[in-house]
């Protein structure tokens, strides 16, 4: 691979060189087809041509009628040495081979002049002989070069990178043997400070969040597994006191029971999914009006009996992102507050620097500081003398969070002005 990059550059070298002596020889021609032109413009043909420099340089002037008027000495006597015809005032450039000077290559260089008795034609060229050679000496240093330098650098980088690398080696080994039920273990760390130190100690970090995820996964699977087991035993508990005593006139008890209990299971096989699939976050980017969505959560909530909802300081704010998503979030505060609430229920939505707010508040009896850290986890419940009916799955919150969260925002607890929790919802209009 190296020794292909040293002759990539070495031919890239070559071939810049090549154009550079090339400019630097037309530019030569292009001053002296110029002057000549002048010349002509001026009516004085010179005859022989004057040459400067190389003796391989040569000169020449084609009338109107296609005939030599005027060439250097060395083409004396000679046709034209080039069929290039430009258009007025336009200088072309070309390689001619075997002109009577010699038989190697030249640079040539043509003009057209327009006069009053028609237009000529004015060719000056030059050998590339000195460029040829001095491309031949380049290359001839690039072919002893290239191995060389190749068999140094090669020498030095199994050097360097083999010691360089040895740590890695020494991570790679580690994490090998790293499994799902060891993820204790941790990746040995340098103390030189430098990028491999770096890489172990980004690697222990990583180790680190995959060992704290596994104890949610573990968690979640347990308090899931236990979650589903209630209302699993319930409906159980109904059929095997029908089956070991029948009664025609209990029927409609235990199927009332029973449908309540899986309808209780499939909310919570719902809300276990979607957090289940959090991670995957919501693909979905529309324009949501977040008061209407308030509008329709408002709608869909029958609130206790003695409760009722102030809606006066929802105002327009709009987002993008998932409506079905939001809906479920605004939804669960309101749930949350209405299962809270004494009397009332206060739901306002306002735009705030670039991003749209809405807070949710209640008269209830709030969040203690102690609690605000933890209320947004899974299957949280602060009373857990409540049974799960009044208190709920201890999945609202945690999906609100984290639909918030996935929009780009934030879900905040605080004491409200009626004295009980207000949840507040801070989303960005591009939605994150």
């Amino acid at each position: 691979m190296l020794v292909a990059a040293l002759v990539v550059a070495g031919a890239a070298l070559v071939y810049a060189q090549t154009k550079a002596l090339n400019a630097a020889i037309d530019t030569g021609l292009d001053g002296r087809v110029t002057d000549l032109a002048n010349v002509i413009v001026d009516g004085i043909i010179p005859d022989p041509i004057t040459v400067s420099g190389d003796e391989s340089a040569l000169a020449q002037i084609i009338g109107p009628d296609g005939s030599v008027v005027a060439s250097s000495e060395n083409i004396e006597g000679e046709g034209p040495i080039s069929t290039l015809k430009p258009a007025a005032a336009q200088i072309l450039h070309g390689v001619e081979s075997d002109l009577p000077v010699d038989t190697g290559s030249f640079r040539l260089a043509a003009l057209a002049v327009s006069t009053d008795e028609g237009t000529y034609f004015v060719y000056v060229a030059n050998t590339v002989e000195r460029r040829t050679e001095a491309i031949a000496a380049l290359v001839a240093a690039l072919l002893v070069g290239i191995p060389l330098l190749s068999v140094v650098v090669a020498w030095t980088s199994w050097s360097v990178i083999g010691k360089t690398l040895r740590p890695v080696e020494e991570i790679r080994a580690e994490v090998e043997e790293i499994t799902g039920s060891q993820l204790h273990r941790r990746v040995p760390e340098s103390r030189r400070g430098d990028e491999i130190a770096r890489l172990a100690k980004t690697m222990n970090k990583m180790l680190d969040r995959l060992e704290h995820a596994a104890a949610q996964q573990d968690e979640f699977v347990a308090d899931a597994a236990h979650e589903l087991r209630t209302p699993l035993a319930g409906i159980r508990a109904e059929l095997e006191v029908d089956v070991a005593h029948p009664r025609p006139e209990s029927w409609e008890e235990m199927r009332d029971g029973v449908l309540a209990e899986a309808i209780r299971l499939q909310v919570l096989v719902d809300d276990l999914l979607l957090l289940a699939r959090s991670e995957e976050g919501s693909r979905i980017r529309e324009d949501v009006d977040l008061d209407d969505l308030v509008g329709q959560a408002l709608a869909r909530v029958p609130l206790r009996d003695g409760v009722r909802a102030d809606s006066s300081g929802v105002s327009a704010g709009r987002v993008q992102g998932d409506a079905s998503q939001l809906l479920r979030m605004v939804l669960n505060l309101l749930l949350n507050a209405n299962r809270h609430a004494m009397t009332m229920v206060v739901v306002a939505v306002a735009p705030r620097n670039g991003a749209v707010e809405l807070s949710v508040a209640d008269d209830g009896a709030g969040v203690r500081d102690e609690d605000r850290a933890r209320i947004f986890s899974r299957f949280t419940r602060l009373d857990e003398a409540r049974s799960r009916d009044e208190g709920g799955s201890g999945l609202g919150l945690a999906i609100a969070a984290e639909i918030v969260q996935r929009h780009g925002g934030e879900l905040t607890v605080g004491t409200s002005v009626l004295g009980g929790a207000v949840f507040t919802a801070i989303i960005p209009t591009l939605g994150g």
